[in-house]
């Protein structure tokens, strides 16, 4: 038994070695606490003190040794267990950690760092997102000023799909640690899950002129991007790379910036440099391979990413972008396998599984691809996870609808069998729709009826588990008696055959492109020698583009465009003419809603939907001619192949 003189002599080497410690000089610590057991071998002070010495010299076997020797030293302790929780997770051996932090919580529950620790650790195993919110909300009401408890808090709550919770956590974590770039990060991924980028544009652009976090800027850029508001992301980026110009990073960010406004040659070249100065880096490397490919040129694009993945096989982007330039070389089959091993490495990653989606429907394998339909960017709500059953018999089942009034049409041909299932079913389409398809024979319904369980409009074909051949008709559309009296007087005068024609439809809305063009020129001359009238129905003409295609079909186009703004005579339009050519569009939908086939151009990489089977028809538009463009957008033999098609049907 150590008398008072020899516990006063302890404790005064206990105290030296903590001031060395706090001094940061470890090996005086170490010195003081092996003396201090040299004078009581199981002092359990000691012991766990030179274990957490040992921790911080990276000596963590021994550490643990020395932790475990002051557990079984001592009576239970919080403090003990929660350190030999911080060094089993340096072991990597974060199970183990996590008991230890539990055990030292049931001591005391109290225990801030173990409290924190835990949570920590929870999150680092890939705990469930309430459980892990529930965590960190236990450590943020012990340690409120801690800004690393906050953001561990804002991370889970992102986890858990409550984005603006987690705004207001990171905010917290921003204001207590401002030199933090992951809270900057985390900011930027809530705003944009919560759809409030503009306010987090707004702030970023109040912290730029008090802070020189680089994340400030890099996410206000990638903010940016997300809104398509290019010109700023790229002056910004420009600002950046003025203000250092041999940081790669800042090169990059100018380069996606102008990649994603198309300026694909800049960017090309800031990419390169880029790498010039970084030696190399991967986002760059597929940056510039992006940039190629949308300069047309695929097979270099494609020589790219095989580059890129002889180096990294795992790099999930590349695998992606390596499957998408095979889908514009034609080579479906090849794409799906990148896009397979992408989905393998990343089943959770919504690119591939969206591209591989596309390649599966222009591949007639319809039951596949309406698994990855689901993962389509225009999609909204939750995702589906159970199909519906055979029979639906009290089931009130309202259709919420998506993307543009083309889609709208085309996916109601499966409403049908949802009412064949006994569902009682109400649909919302654009406004301009609503009383074509209440004449159709559907129920609708805005703002949804309460009580009724939501499906998306695209979401269909996988909830009715439909196979490869289930290709059910349009759904016909009655034309309204006083809209087919008024196309009559427009057309009563012109000769016959009437043929329409439109060259452009889709459109731009931020990155993503859905526009499909002929030149009207050259569409007007494939038309030249087909008899009777063409008239145009382009919705939008630009300045000088119905002149053109007048030029080439060197005659007078009546000129009815105009009627594109009111849909139920576009319908009556559809129904009345003889013959349509051009690019698909809502008229085509339209124009087939009335029982009418079409010749549409078709764009390379063609749209699923004009996909031709091997007896020559399509499937979705039976009766209807696809013409398809070839490769690097050119449409001589699609515009030969409409030219004889209608000069044999019309003479």
């Amino acid at each position: 038994m150590m008398g008072t003189r020899g516990m006063a002599t302890l404790e005064g080497i206990l105290r030296a070695g903590l001031a060395a410690q706090g001094a940061g000089q470890l090996e005086a610590a170490a010195a003081s606490y092996l003396q201090a057991l040299a004078l009581m071998p199981r002092c359990a002070d000691a012991l766990h003190l030179l274990g957490q010495v040992r921790h911080q010299q990276d000596r963590n076997d021994e550490a643990l040794d020395l932790v475990r020797r002051a557990i079984r030293a001592a009576p239970p302790t919080a403090m003990y267990f929660n350190t030999q929780g911080v060094v089993l997770r340096a072991l990597e051996r974060g199970r183990e950690a996590l008991i230890a932090f539990r055990r030292a919580l049931s001591i005391d529950p109290r225990h801030a760092g173990a409290r924190k620790n835990a949570a920590v650790e929870l999150a680092r195993a890939d705990a469930p997102a309430a459980e892990l919110v529930d965590a960190f909300m236990a450590a943020v009401a012990l340690q409120n000023g801690d800004a690393e408890c906050w953001l561990g808090l804002a991370q889970a709550l992102l986890r858990a799909e409550r984005a603006s919770e987690a705004i207001a956590a990171v905010e917290r974590a921003h204001g207590l640690d401002p030199s933090a770039g992951a809270a900057i990060d985390t900011w930027y991924a809530a705003a944009r899950d919560a759809k409030r980028l503009p306010d987090f544009v707004d702030r970023m652009a109040g912290l730029a002129g008090v802070s020189r976090l680089e994340e400030v800027a890099l996410r206000r850029i990638d903010a940016l991007l997300e809104l398509d508001r290019y010109p700023e992301a790229t002056t910004i980026a420009r600002a950046l790379v003025a203000d250092a110009p041999d940081n790669p990073v800042r090169w990059e960010k100018l380069a996606a910036a102008q990649q994603a406004g198309g300026d694909f040659a800049t960017a090309a070249e800031n990419f390169r440099h880029a790498l010039v100065l970084a030696g190399d880096s991967s986002f760059a490397r597929i940056g510039l391979a992006q940039c190629v490919a949308g300069l047309g040129r695929l097979a270099e694009a494609l020589a790219m990413y095989d580059e890129i993945l002889a180096g990294d096989p795992g790099s999930r982007q590349a695998l992606n972008n390596r499957g998408v330039t095979l889908g514009g070389l034609d080579r479906d089959r090849e794409a799906i396998v990148d896009f397979d091993r992408a989905v393998a490495l990343s089943p959770g990653d919504v690119m591939p599984r969206a591209n591989r989606g596309m390649c599966l429907l222009r591949l007639g394998r319809l039951r596949e691809a309406w698994d990855d339909y689901l993962w389509r960017e225009s999609a909204t709500g939750a995702r589906p996870t159970e199909r519906w059953p055979a029979s639906l018999a009290g089931r009130r089942i309202h259709i919420r609808c998506e993307q543009g009034i083309g889609d709208h049409l085309f996916f109601l041909r499966f409403v049908p069998l949802i009412h064949a299932r006994g569902a009682d079913v109400t649909i919302d389409v654009d406004d301009r729709l609503a009383a074509m398809i209440e004449r159709a024979g559907f129920a609708f319904a805005y703002p949804p009826p309460p009580g009724r369980e939501i499906a998306s409009l695209g979401n269909l074909p996988w909830l009715l588990g439909c196979g490869d051949a289930d290709l059910p008709s349009p759904v016909p559309l009655p034309v309204l008696d006083d809209r087919a009296a008024r196309v009559a007087d427009i057309l009563h005068a012109l000769p016959r055959p009437i043929i329409c024609a439109t060259w452009r439809a889709g459109g731009k809305k931020g990155r993503k492109d859905t526009v499909k063009s002929v030149p009207p020129e050259a569409l007007g001359a494939a038309l030249s020698d087909v008899p009777g009238t063409i008239v145009s129905v382009q919705r939008l003409a630009t300045e000088g583009e119905h002149a053109a295609f007048e030029a080439g079909l060197g005659r007078p186009a009546p000129d009815l465009g105009p009627i594109n703004d009111d849909l139920e005579t576009m319908l009556a339009l559809m129904a009345e003419l003889d013959g349509y050519a051009g690019v698909s569009s809502a008229n085509v939908h339209l124009r087939y809603g009335a029982s009418r086939a079409s010749d549409v151009l078709a764009t390379f990489p063609i749209d699923w939907r004009w996909r031709v089977a091997e007896d020559g028809a399509t499937p979705w538009y039976p009766g209807s001619t696809a013409h398809h463009q070839g490769q690097g957008g050119d449409w001589s033999a699609a515009l030969r192949s409409l030219t004889r098609t209608l000069r044999a049907r019309f003479g």
